[in-house]
Formats: structure tokens, sequence, C-alpha cells
């Protein structure tokens, strides 16, 4: 792959732009606003999100589109209970969700981490949602977890209190 374009867009939302053998690739990294925001940080993070969206499509109106990350949104499914529903509802209706059919919603911020020092209910954060690729090129869908730490001047502490959420997509 060779990267075309990388831009921070805004502390919580980047993207990069790649391509291999003439296709191009695009991957919006984003870090949604929790529930705690105030109304207008939630807008204002929305309008930035869906310009973002729409300056990519409008360069590379074909290209495979993935939207990864902490979306701090989540929809009720077994243990997992319901956190920003207008942010899930916006993104399915614009986007895929890279989960296989089979997948079944499990917590990525969830009490049973050891890193997360919140008292919190199971939710499903951490996703990745993609535009221009069809459903069935989910190959497969799974939470994941690595520990990794990193050094702070105050010890080493860990780099995240979420588990991850990963799929592998094929793409002709």
């Amino acid at each position: 792959f060779q990267t075309v374009t990388w831009r921070t867009v805004s502390p919580r939302i980047m993207f990069a732009v790649l391509t291999r053998s003439q296709i191009a690739y695009a991957f919006i990294f984003a870090h949604g606003p929790t529930e705690a925001a105030t109304p207008d940080t939630k807008r204002k993070w929305w309008e930035l999100l869906d310009t973002t969206v729409r300056e990519i499509k409008k360069k590379y109106p074909d290209a495979p589109l993935a939207i990864l990350g902490d979306m701090n949104a989540s929809r009720a499914a077994g243990s997992v209970v319901d956190e920003g529903l207008p942010t899930i509802q916006a993104l399915e209706g614009a986007f895929t969700l890279t989960a296989t059919a089979d997948y079944v919603p499990t917590c990525t911020f969830c009490p049973d981490n050891g890193n997360n020092v919140e008292d919190t209910d199971s939710v499903w954060l951490d996703h990745i949602w993609m535009a221009n690729v069809d459903a069935s090129a989910v190959v497969s869908s799974d939470r994941t977890f690595v520990e990794a730490v990193v050094s702070t001047p105050g010890g080493m502490v860990p780099l995240s209190d979420h588990y991850g959420f990963t799929a592998v997509v094929t793409i002709d």
C-alpha cells in the first residue's frame, strides 16, 4: 500500500487514503464524544465527521471506506446496554457494520477488563463501519485484547481500558 493522503481533522477525527494496484482505500479513525458531552459538542463532532466523509466520498466515490474507532455508542443486545443511540442510528443509516451475521455483540468497555477503573455497564463502544463494501465481504469479526503498556513519568500504564474489535474483510 502507498499513502496518498493523511490528515488530522481534529483531536478526535483523522483519515488516511491508501492505494494498492491503483485502487484507493479510505480509512477514518474517530473517537466520538461521550454521553456527558454537551449537545453543541456532539453536533460539532457529527458535522465534522459528516464533512470528512463527504470530502472523501467526493474525491474517491468508489473507494472502500472504513470508519474505525471508539464511537462512544452502543445498541443493546444480550448483556450490552444502549448508549449514544443517535450516533448508532446515524452510522446504521449510512454504513454497514463489519460484523459477521453470527457475531454476538460483546462489550468492548466492560467491568471485567482489569484496566477499566470506572464503574460501568457493559457497552460495545468500539466499532468498524464500512461503505462501498458489501456486508458479505466480512469474513470474520471478534472482540480482542492485547495488553499494551506505555511509559509515563508516573510509571507504566495500560494503553487502553477498552477491548478492541477486529474484522477481516475481503475486497476484490
